[in-house]
This record gives structure tokens, C-alpha cells and sequence, in this order.
């Protein structure tokens, strides 16, 4: 008796907002039939709605010894209902499952809404963001922050992140991702599932801060049976430079480089683990998740450290890297193909050594200094803080402790400041051509290893 006076008073609730939300205003009828199911004892309802009310967030039936499986425009629910914006009368179907109704697959993965330019007021179109949101959102595994924005510059948070996990989870092992919300918080229903299910295996510090990169990893590592991530791309263990030989991540993050998820933030596959992770890039990884025709195929580019040249036989340099030597100005020097580096860029080395032209092979020579030379155009970090391309005036800014020097020549005038990174690393700014502008021009770099 208890139940059945909750369930009247909850529809009387309900009938009543809905009846006051809609008074005065152009009304549409929604009708549901729960289909041999229940919403407290009423097996349909009919309420009416305002012209273009959202009907996203509908309360769920139940019917025992099934599972929800959504809403459907037709009485055999073949054609699931899509468009949650209500535009007219409409007549919608509950949809019941059995656990013998749904196998595990990618293939559960299917659109249950409806995206429309402008859904999301802040996605601008033709972003590179825009199609992921898009298909995240019409295959139910992220929503917006509210009704008509998706948050595009905010961070996703752990609570989020462990309900796109979730989400993905239960739609891959029963075809839908119809939550009850219960508990004291909007995140605790899906924070119990994944406990349960070992998406997750722990509890966390706070449910509303920051998600970092790794922790999302590990999280959505475990969304997805191995079965279901397939490795595509040749991974080499200890390509990743930021990942550490037996770290907390390694496994997850390997596992998803691996097969297409993750790619890196540059050509050598850098992670950032303990960096943020905004909704924009979130809703680009969880599609992937569920679609394996958006994954990437890529090759990661062996990162190599600048002072490891220092010291090594010309010969073997030369085998790696692939270069020839010239004479010039008392110096032997090579010029190296351009190779990728830690900034993403293909920037060309130069080796010296200082080796008196005797006109035979340097094979057996030692190298004595590597100068880098990143491209300023592109304001590539060269070290924490300092860009490729800065300005004689920020630097001044900086009160780095160098020298500074104006050259004029026949060449042009060069004006330069250089000063010691640390005791093998010398940075130098430059700047040239027309310099009454210099101090307020963006300049080049070097940065020479000794």
C-alpha cells in the first residue's frame, strides 16, 4: 500500500509541474506506453509538454524480470525514438530486455539521439571537436553541462569520467545505459557500477576535481574488454618518453596507444599523465572506444636526446642519423637530416668537430658540439618557460643572466643574447635583417650543446 501511495503521489507531482510548466503555452501531447511495464501503477501516461521541450531526462518504467532498453517510435520498437526535442503529439514505446536479448560487442554501440547543429550552443562548426561531440552525444555517452551547452573549454572531472565509463561498459555488455540515479549525488549510481563491475578498484580523494590523463586511462582501460581493444599500431615498450618502465599508467596507456585510442600530444607519443584532460578531447577518446572504424593508426618517432651525440664516433652518428660532413671556417661540421624532437617539430642539428682538415675520413672522430636549431615560426618550447620566438623585450623580462651582442655585416647585422642553461647547454636568441624593431620582433634560436 505504502509503494502504490509513492507511486500516485510521484505521478500527481509529476502531472502537476508538467500541467503548470506548459499552462498558457502552445501545448503537445506526449503519450508513453510502458509495454506491459510500469511507472508506479500506471501502465501509460499521457502529459502535456510546451512546444520544443526537451524530453531527454524522462523517468524510466520498470517491469520485472526485464531491463529498460529506451524508447521507441513504433508498438514492435524497431525504430528507436531519436529526436528528443517534442514537436507534436507523439505516442512513444518502452522497449524491454532480457539478459538473453544482447551479446557483448562493439556492434551495441548505436545512435540513440539526435545531434542538430546548434544543439550545443558553445561547439563552433567546423571545429576539429565538433564531429566528436557530435557522435559521442547521439551514441548516449556524454551529455551536455545543461540543456544547450557542452562545456567545450571546461576539464573533465573524475565523477565524469567514470560515468563515460560506465556508460561505455553497460552498453557493450547489455546494449543500453539506462542508469537509476540513487544516492546522494548525481555521479554515486555510476561510481557503484563501476566498483562492481572492476572498471574501477578504488575510491578517490574527490569525485569534483580535475581528472589527470593517466587516472582517465586507467579508467577507460578498464571500460572495454581486451577483446575489444584490438592493437593496431606497433608500440614498442619504452617509446612513450613520459611513461616510466613499470609505472602506475604504463599498462593502460600502452594498451590504448596500442590500439588507437590514444596517439600522444606529438610525434614522439608524450602522454602528460598527470596533466587535465578537457570534454573536447574526452569526446574524441570515448568515441574511438566505441567505434572502431574512428581509431588512428600512427608510428611514433624515436625521441632522441641531444647530448647523446656528445662524444660518439662521427661514423656511428652518421649510420643513425644519416649525414655528411663539410669544412668551413676551421670546423668540421655535418648537418643532420631533420628528425623529430620533444617539441613535435623536425628541426635540423648541426655536429662539430674540431678536427684540422688532413683530407681523410672523420669516421674515427669524436663529436665535440651538437647545435639545435628549432623553427622560430612556430614558438616551439626549447626549455621550461622559453619560447623559440620570444622577443628581446620579454627576455629582458626574464633578467636571464647572459651577454648580448650587435654585429653588423656584409652579410646583414645580426643582434644576439645568449646565455648558459646549465653546464652543457647554451641558449642563444637572434635576431637579423632590419633591426631598428628588433626589441619587440620575434627572434630564432639555437641551442648549443657542449
Amino acid at each position: 500500500m505504502k509503494r502504490r501511495i509513492l507511486g500516485l503521489l510521484t505521478l500527481l507531482i509529476l502531472s502537476l509541474g508538467i500541467t503548470a510548466h506548459a499552462y498558457g503555452q502552445n501545448l503537445v501531447y506526449l503519450t508513453m506506453d510502458y509495454n506491459g511495464g510500469k511507472l508506479g501503477d500506471s501502465s501509460s501516461m499521457t502529459l502535456p509538454y510546451s512546444y520544443g521541450d526537451d524530453m531527454t531526462q524522462l523517468f524510466e518504467p520498470s517491469r520485472s524480470g526485464y531491463r529498460f532498453g529506451g524508447w521507441y517510435t513504433d508498438a514492435a520498437c524497431t525504430k528507436p525514438w531519436m529526436d528528443k526535442i517534442i514537436t507534436g503529439h507523439t505516442t512513444i514505446y518502452a522497449k524491454w530486455l532480457t539478459r538473453y536479448d544482447i551479446s557483448p560487442s562493439l556492434d551495441n554501440f548505436t545512435q540513440v539521439n539526435t545531434y542538430r547543429k546548434g544543439t550545443f550552443t558553445d561547439v563552433v562548426r567546423g571545429s576539429w571537436y565538433e564531429e566528436n561531440v557530435a557522435t559521442a552525444y547521439e551514441l548516449g555517452l556524454m551529455k551536455g553541462s545543461n540543456s544547450n551547452t557542452f562545456n567545450v573549454t571546461g576539464n573533465v572531472t573524475v565523477a565524469e569520467a567514470i560515468t563515460m565509463a560506465a556508460r561505455l561498459h553497460s552498453i557493450y555488455f547489455t546494449g543500453t545505459e539506462q542508469f537509476v540515479q540513487s544516492g546522494n549525488t548525481w555521479y554515486q549510481t555510476y561510481v557503484t557500477y563501476a566498483l562492481d563491475n572492476d572498471i574501477i578498484n578504488r575510491t578517490y580523494d574527490s569525485y569534483n576535481r580535475a581528472v589527470t590523463r593517466g587516472e582517465f586511462a586507467e579508467i577507460f582501460c578498464n571500460a572495454l574488454p581486451g577483446r575489444a581493444l584490438v592493437q593496431s599500431n606497433n608500440v614498442e615498450d619504452g617509446v612513450i618518453p613520459d611513461i616510466e618502465p613499470g609505472s602506475r599508467y604504463w599498462d593502460v596507456v600502452y594498451c590504448l596507444y596500442r590500439a588507437g585510442i590514444l596517439t600522444g600530444s606529438d610525434q614522439q607519443g608524450t602522454f602528460h599523465p598527470y596533466s587535465t584532460i578537457s570534454r573536447t578531447e574526452a569526446a574524441a577518446i570515448v568515441t574511438r572506444m566505441a567505434e572502431p572504424n574512428l581509431r588512428k593508426s600512427f608510428a611514433l618517432i624515436q625521441q632522441h636526446s641531444m647530448t647523446e651525440f656528445l662524444g660518439v664516433r662521427v661514423a656511428d652518428v652518421a649510420n643513425e642519423l644519416g649525414w655528411d660532413f663539410d669544412y668551413a671556417d676551421g670546423w668540421w661540421y655535418g648537418a643532420a637530416k631533420p628528425f623529430g624532437y620533444a617539441d613535435g617539430r623536425s628541426p635540423y642539428l648541426f655536429f662539430f668537430t674540431d678536427l684540422e682538415y688532413r683530407g681523410y675520413a672523420l669516421g674515427e672522430d669524436l663529436v665535440t658540439r651538437v647545435e639545435y636549431y628549432p623553427d622560430a615560426g612556430d614558438s616551439c618550447l626549447v626549455a621550461p618557460g622559453l619560447r623559440s620566438n620570444l622577443t628581446y623585450n620579454e627576455i629582458k623580462r626574464m633578467n636571464l643572466k647572459g651577454e648580448f651582442a650587435y654585429i653588423e655585416g656584409d652579410m646583414g647585422n645580426t643582434a644576439a643574447f645568449w646565455y648558459d642553461y646549465d653546464a652543457h647547454t647554451t641558449i642563444v636568441f637572434y635576431w637579423y635583417g632590419d633591426l631598428s624593431p628588433y626589441t619587440t620582433q620575434a627572434g630564432s634560436v639555437a641551442l648549443m650543446y657542449h
